[in-house]
C-alpha cells in the first residue's frame, strides 16, 4: 500500500441498518492477510447481515481469487447448492 495512492474518496460503508435490511444470503470469504483491510473488522461487520457465511482464510492475501481459484470455486458451489436447496425446502 505504501505505493499506491488513491485519487478517489473512499466511498462511505453502509450502516448497520441497511447491512441488516440485505435480504439474500451473502458467503462472504475474507483474506487474512490483506493489507486493504482488517479481517476481524471485517467479518464481525459481515456478520451483521441477516443471513451470512462469513469465513476468514488466514493464509489468503488480498489476491484471494487468483491464490485459491479451486477452493474458491468449491465453496462457492457449495454454498450456492446451500441456498438452492433451502429454497427448495
Amino acid at each position: 500500500m505504501r505505493d499506491f495512492k488513491v485519487s478517489f474518496p473512499v466511498p462511505a460503508l453502509p450502516g448497520a441498518d441497511e447491512l441488516r435490511s440485505i435480504g439474500v444470503p451473502v458467503l462472504a470469504l475474507i483474506a487474512g492477510k490483506s493489507i486493504v483491510h482488517d479481517a476481524g473488522k471485517a467479518a464481525a461487520r459481515a456478520r451483521t447481515l441477516r443471513d451470512s457465511t462469513v469465513e476468514i482464510w488466514p493464509e489468503a492475501s488480498h489476491a484471494i481469487n487468483g491464490e485459491y481459484p479451486e477452493r474458491l470455486a468449491e465453496r462457492v458451489h457449495a454454498f450456492l447448492d446451500g441456498v438452492h436447496e433451502h429454497r427448495q425446502g
